[in-house]
């Protein structure tokens, strides 16, 4: 554990700091890895990462916290969550670029919008 992640752990709530431990620690599983970064974008509340609906995180599919499903019971985010990402994206989503942006570049799009 680096000396910035021991001092962050000081302002994590006691009920995330063993998961956060656990991740940071250098022999940490992926699994406690996900745990500890689900619960610091939920601000390390439980019901809010299994509620989670930002279904374009690249972790959505894998969040912790989830029920059980039964035995048997068919898993329904495994095709959908991979593919949402993808979909979500508008049609016309890089009709107008012309390449990374640049402060240039916006300067020549104010101009440019005169011409409208």
């Amino acid at each position: 554990m680096t000396p910035k992640q021991a001092e962050y752990l000081n302002t994590v709530p006691p009920s995330a700091k063993g998961i956060l431990e656990r991740a940071f620690a250098k022999s940490s599983s992926r699994t406690n890895a996900l745990k500890g970064k689900c619960l610091q974008c939920t601000n390390y509340d439980r019901q809010e990462v299994r509620d989670c609906t930002v279904e374009l995180c690249p972790l959505h599919a894998y969040r912790p916290f989830q029920p059980k499903s039964p035995a048997g019971a068919a898993k329904t985010t495994s095709g959908a969550a991979k593919t949402q990402g993808a979909a979500a994206a508008p049609a016309d989503w890089d009709e107008d670029l012309d390449g990374p942006w640049t402060p240039e570049s916006e300067d020549n799009e104010d101009e440019s919008d005169d011409d409208l």
